[in-house]
């Protein structure tokens, strides 16, 4: 039997998020492990799951769309480009990527309650 949980106070969320998988998730013992390459297109609603593929797959160039919202405006945005950079910091507290549109515009896109970057990214799906 499982149990689920229901919340709707996002700051508690927040807390159990960082909880998870900065001091959960990093003593948990890897069982398994997919190798080889990924399969195109992938979604992605967390960026570090993103940015780990993107270093360990050499995906820097690859094409991304973008669903979510301008941090300080909290206007829905949809966007496509390439990956030009990505950026993890120690601790992976901080994960993001930068992507570059057609039009030559540049944004940082970070995850989940981001706040330094451009774009917060409900979804991002990687391209081929």
């Amino acid at each position: 039997m499982g149990y689920a949980l229901i919340i709707k106070d996002k700051n508690l969320l927040f807390m159990l998020d960082r909880y998870f998988y900065h001091a959960l998730w990093p003593t948990g013992e890897l069982i398994y492990k997919k190798k080889g390459k990924i399969k195109l297109p992938k979604s992605y609603m967390h960026i570090r799951s993103l940015v780990e593929d993107i270093r360990n797959h050499n995906l820097i160039g690859n094409e991304i769309e973008i669903y979510g919202k301008f941090v300080k405006t909290r206007e829905p945005v949809h966007l496509t480009g390439k990956i030009i950079d990505f950026f993890e910091s120690e601790g992976k507290v901080i994960s993001n990527i930068t992507v570059e549109t057609k039009e030559g515009e540049r944004y940082v896109v970070g995850g989940w309650n981001a706040s330094l970057e451009d774009i917060e990214a409900d979804l991002m799906i990687l391209k081929g």
